[in-house]
């Protein structure tokens, strides 16, 4: 991976935006102290002995009022890692659409597929729901014309016995008309 300037840029406001690294110095060389004429005086018991003042450069020590611009870039040092990786997005600059016809023909003509699809099924449950009524309507018509046996059968035993009765009284008047017509031929 190539470095650019704006990389190394990037790394380098990081690296002055971590709080763990030594504060700066002031190069700046401090006065030379002037020497007082000694004056000899009575020295305190145990009195601690007062630290040099460094002109140090800390971003934490200033107590100005105003917020300050490297007061305002810490604060904002959190997003550096999004913006560096940003920053290349925006120097390509922005691409024109791509050509998205295609896919808008291909969506519609899935659409139009589904709403045949949609149609085909609407008919068929349609057809369905009629062939459901029909075989409703088959199955109360079997139902009423359902062939109970019984009583055709007592039917078929009288019309039995009428039958045996009218074959009787034809065969006694069968033999009633032969003995009257043999009767008739002899006397």
């Amino acid at each position: 991976m190539r470095e650019t300037s704006r990389d190394t840029a990037v790394d380098r406001l990081i690296e002055l935006a971590r709080e763990d690294r030594p504060p700066a110095r002031d190069l700046t060389p401090a006065p030379a102290p002037v020497p007082a004429p000694r004056v000899e005086e009575p020295k305190p018991a145990a009195a601690p002995a007062a630290e040099p003042v460094s002109r140090e450069l800390s971003l934490e020590d200033q107590k100005d009022p105003r917020p300050s611009m490297w007061r305002s870039l810490l604060q904002l040092r959190v997003l550096l890692p999004y913006v560096s990786r940003l920053l290349p997005l925006l120097d390509s600059g922005f691409a024109p659409a791509p050509d998205t016809r295609h896919f808008d023909q291909g969506v519609a003509e899935v659409q139009a597929g589904h709403r045949e699809i949609a149609q085909q099924v609407q008919d068929q449950a349609a057809q369905l729901k009629r062939v459901e009524e029909q075989l409703v309507k088959l199955r109360e018509a079997v139902e009423r014309n359902a062939f109970d046996p019984e009583p055709i059968i007592d039917d078929i035993r009288a019309l039995a016995s009428t039958v045996r009765l009218l074959g009787s009284f034809t065969i006694a008047l069968l033999v009633v008309a032969v003995a009257l017509l043999g009767y008739k031929l002899f006397f």
